[in-house]
């Protein structure tokens, strides 16, 4: 993870959000709040959103949502 993140994602428990890291390497980003996920490749830079056209998908489907949090075992 590159340092700046490291840093960024150790801040977010302290705000009361839960953070799953994969171990080892996975190009996936997903987010679960509350009944909405988002989901994607995409960083949040120059190079992924404009030369690379990379993108996320964000939904509000429940069905979705439920199954993400289970794959992902963001539920507690």
């Amino acid at each position: 993870m590159v340092a700046n993140n490291a840093a960024d994602v150790k801040k977010l428990p302290d705000l009361g959000a839960m953070v799953y890291l994969w171990p080892g390497m996975i190009h996936l980003k997903a987010t679960v709040v509350d009944d909405w996920a988002m989901f994607g490749w995409a960083n949040y830079d120059t190079l992924s959103l404009r030369l690379n056209v990379e993108l996320n998908l964000a939904t509000a489907d429940r069905r979705t949502v439920q199954t993400l949090e289970i794959r992902f075992s963001f539920v507690s």
